[in-house]
């Protein structure tokens, strides 16, 4: 038997392009709402009427009182992303795979999560109230914020949590309620009792082996890429739907691919959005502190 038949040996290649490990695209959009088509430089996200209070009437034919409707407004800007990279006909000829599909795929993926990074930034950062930018509503601090000394995720944050949105008047047979967290936060729940035993609740609040939702709460699981951490503190929102106001600019997340003369004829495949958020109400987002070691 010839001792060089190993020359003969083919090599397969996979022709198959996978992404590597990542968050694929937005988990937050879903859970806020969201208004598509948004032009102009800033967009108006809320139009609001405060509190007023009824007058008691103590006698006949009393005089009308009349009193003022409280109006206020919230408004964001869009904020431009883009990705690109370049592909050339060289490239292809040695690969043997087109990969420039999954190219637009993993740019969409990455518009996604700084969709999610804008929506952090508008449940604890500062809301803008008028059109000249001058004036704004810090993230309410005294009232707002879960802590327990050094904890991390447990049953009794969730409830207080919960409590705190309700005191303030959201009403959670109503609309959507949610809790993002990480993993890790995911995984302290699920050490807790009360959070997966029959015994305390009326129904499963797991789903493949996963806690989908607890106290009134959806469970969302983003990226610690992208849940804000500060020290060791990892900050969990919990918040209803319409505590923010979300805009996307324009058409939306707009994926193309050209050829540029330029660049000896690559091809360049290129993503972008615009889009923007905004905190509707102080009093609809929680902020829990989950200590992580």
């Amino acid at each position: 038997m010839s001792q060089q038949i190993d020359v003969a040996f083919q090599t397969t290649y996979e022709q198959i392009v996978e992404h590597l490990l990542q968050q694929k695209g937005s988990r937050l959009e879903r859970t806020v709402r969201v208004k598509n088509g948004v032009k102009g430089t800033r967009w108006r996200a809320t139009n609001q009427i405060g509190k007023r209070n009824a007058t008691r009437l103590t006698s006949r034919h009393q005089r009308t009182v009349h009193t003022d409707t409280p109006h206020s407004n919230r408004y964001a800007h869009p904020k431009h992303y883009a990705d690109a990279d370049l592909f050339d006909e060289e490239d292809d000829l040695e690969s043997l795979i087109d990969p420039t599909n999954e190219y637009a795929e993993a740019m969409a993926m990455a518009i996604g999560r700084s969709k999610d990074e804008e929506i952090f930034r508008a449940l604890g950062g500062t809301a803008i109230t008028d059109e000249d930018d001058a004036t704004g509503v810090a993230f309410d601090t005294s009232n707002q914020v879960v802590a327990s000394g050094s904890t991390g995720m447990n049953v009794d944050k969730a409830i207080e949590a919960m409590r705190r949105l309700m005191l303030a008047e959201v009403d959670p047979t109503m609309e959507e309620c949610f809790l993002v967290l990480t993993a890790i936060q995911h995984d302290q729940m699920m050490r807790e009792t009360q959070a997966i035993s029959l015994d305390y609740m009326p129904a499963p609040v797991m789903q493949d082996g996963m806690i989908t939702r607890f106290g009134g709460f959806n469970f969302v699981i983003c990226s610690d890429e992208l849940v804000p951490k500060v020290g060791s503190d990892r900050y969990v929102y919990a918040y209803c739907r319409s505590a923010i106001r979300f805009g996307n600019w324009g058409s939306g997340v707009k994926s193309r691919m050209d050829v540029m003369p330029d660049y000896n004829y690559s091809t360049q495949v290129h993503t972008k959005a615009s889009f923007g958020a905004v905190r509707a109400e102080e009093g609809k987002v929680v902020r829990i502190l989950c200590t992580e070691s």
